[in-house]
């Protein structure tokens, strides 16, 4: 069984958050450099999809006039929604392939 090594996220979007690496693959100096850089915001992209993540926010409270936290519905519907939502993805996907493959 692996031992693992616990980490907890500090700042940013994913402040609080808990991630554990397996000790064989932990290297303490490489880890404590990378979030000496990130000083609790997160960098590359990453910090490209917090951003992407804010604006969607943004432009929900703009249209709907609360933040999902405070919609109505029930699970069901949070389900349904999710699902349609995979399946465009799911087109846009397969659109772009397409497009690869000529």
């Amino acid at each position: 069984m692996k031992d693992y090594h616990s980490i907890r996220l500090n700042g940013g979007c994913m402040d609080g958050m808990e991630i554990s690496v397996p000790k064989d693959d932990f290297q303490e100096h490489d880890v404590a450099e990378k979030l000496s850089e990130i000083r609790g915001n997160p960098i590359g992209t990453e910090a490209r999809v917090c951003d992407d993540i804010a604006n969607r926010q943004r432009l929900g409270i703009i249209k709907y006039g609360v933040t999902v936290e405070k919609s109505s519905g029930d699970f069901r519907d949070w389900l349904q929604h999710a699902y349609e939502e995979a399946l465009d993805m799911a087109i846009y996907l397969k659109r772009a392939i397409e497009e690869i493959e000529g």
